[in-house]
């Protein structure tokens, strides 16, 4: 907001968005802390779900039986005849190595974390504290330059130092923004592009239950049609046929409801990388904040040297400066 008065033409003072000297104890870390934790351990979690793939079974398989039917008096009211019957089905194996596959990939994708991170932890480690103990010297900067305003004896090249002093110091902070945002930029379009990676091969382990689902059909809709020709025998096939889609559809449910425990799911992912971002782009708003409050700042036609009073904004962030170090160094 800016202000003037015509009684002290010679100051102008410009105060920054109200936002921006909120302490920093008023930003809550602790579920972006939990979110990196679960994306540092995402491939621990995934390991775990590839021991229990490898321990399951998903065929070949093959059910057989025998049966007895044309019953006649002369068999004593039994079957006369035996009927031997086989099925071999090729098996499941292949839901079984495409979600190793797709978790495989899930693990790749979550060992490269670190480095995703890597232009937002520069940030918080680097750019952060030195933009913090720049506004702390350029708050000097600015009193000192409103004191010889304000002072009834400067002469005009005095006031005309000053003046150069400010804008001088302007000029600075607004570079000093510039890594920061630049950092910050990179930090979000690598963190999006991480989550999508990420979730693509976790959709596709999602969508393998629908395959699951065809292939039982199909499977059965083949022994119906080959079931009419048996003189007995069709309701053992079906039975032991059951069997098989019960084991095979009950690991995999297994799998899915670790995977929910361990947190390796595609909610699970965007949840955790939401709120990082969350974070980062509440950092970014910070940034945009101090960028507005500076474009705004402007040299009065008489000449008189304007204050930028960034002292309340500069505690905030130096206090914010060292809460983010300690909380994630």
């Amino acid at each position: 907001m800016m202000q003037s008065s015509p009684l002290h033409p010679s100051v102008l003072l410009i105060a920054l968005a109200l936002p921006l000297s909120v302490s920093a104890q008023g930003d809550d870390f602790a579920p972006a802390k939990l979110a990196i934790v679960d994306l540092k351990q995402l491939p621990a979690s995934v390991g775990r779900l590839q021991t229990l793939i490898q321990a399951s079974y998903y065929g070949p398989f093959a059910i057989s039986g025998s049966c007895d039917y044309d019953k006649q008096w002369y068999c004593l009211g039994m079957g006369c005849k035996t009927f031997k019957w086989g099925w071999t089905f090729p098996g499941f194996t292949w839901i079984k190595d495409s979600m190793a596959s797709s978790y495989g990939e899930v693990s790749s994708t979550a060992r490269q974390f670190d480095s995703r991170f890597a232009p937002v932890k520069a940030w918080m480690l680097t750019s952060l504290p030195q933009f913090s103990q720049l506004l702390d010297k350029e708050n000097e900067v600015m009193a000192n330059a409103g004191r010889i305003a304000s002072d009834p004896n400067a002469s005009q090249e005095d006031i005309a130092r000053a003046k150069a002093d400010v804008l001088a110091s302007l000029d600075r902070i607004a570079n000093g923004l510039q890594p920061g945002i630049q950092q910050l930029n990179e930090g979000i379009a690598s963190l999006s592009d991480f989550n999508s990676q990420l979730n693509r091969p976790l959709r596709q382990v999602s969508d393998l239950r629908g395959g699951l689902d065809r292939v039982i059909t199909a499977d059965k809709q083949q022994m119906n049609a080959t079931l009419g020709s048996y003189p007995c025998g069709d309701d053992d096939a079906r039975a032991k046929y059951g069997g098989i889609e019960s084991q095979v559809t009950s690991q995999f449910q297994n799998v899915q409801a670790a995977a929910q425990t361990f947190g390796v799911t595609s909610q699970a992912a965007d949840n955790d990388v939401s709120i990082i971002l969350g974070i980062v782009l509440n950092f970014q708003n910070r940034y945009q904040g101090i960028s507005q409050a500076l474009r705004l700042a402007q040299i009065s036609p008489a000449g008189a040297v304007q204050q930028l009073r960034i002292n309340v904004v500069a505690a905030s962030w130096r206090d914010f400066a060292q809460y983010v170090m300690r909380q994630f160094q």
